[in-house]
């Protein structure tokens, strides 16, 4: 018993420390749908500053978001929904680099 549990948390560890690796984020499925942004976001480095952005996405008319990717182009930054999402008209996305670093994120939203 003691084994499974230790295994359990290993693989929960692993699963959490790796789920958002490079920041990307994939959410939803595309299949049926059609994309209603497409954009490539990028800021260059300032030394021992964060970078950030906050990009926020709207549907039109009926349409509800059906998927969310953000493809971390650079590596090393963070990408994070804060607010709406997968069947809701909005979404907001937040974009952040590491300290002293920039970014380069391609974010695309789906609707449907």
């Amino acid at each position: 018993m003691v084994a499974k549990l230790v295994l359990f948390f290993l693989l929960t560890a692993s699963v959490l420390t790796n789920g958002n690796f490079r920041g990307n984020i994939a959410f939803g499925d595309t299949f049926g749908s059609h994309i209603i942004y497409q954009e490539t976001h990028e800021k260059f480095a300032i030394p021992l500053v964060v970078r950030d952005e906050t990009i926020i996405v709207k549907t039109m008319g009926n349409e509800v978001i059906k998927a969310i990717m953000v493809s971390d182009l650079k590596g090393g930054g963070r990408s994070y929904l804060v607010d709406g999402g997968i069947g809701r008209k909005t979404v907001t996305i937040k974009l952040e680099s590491e300290r002293g670093s920039g970014f380069k994120f391609l974010v695309q939203v789906y609707a449907i």
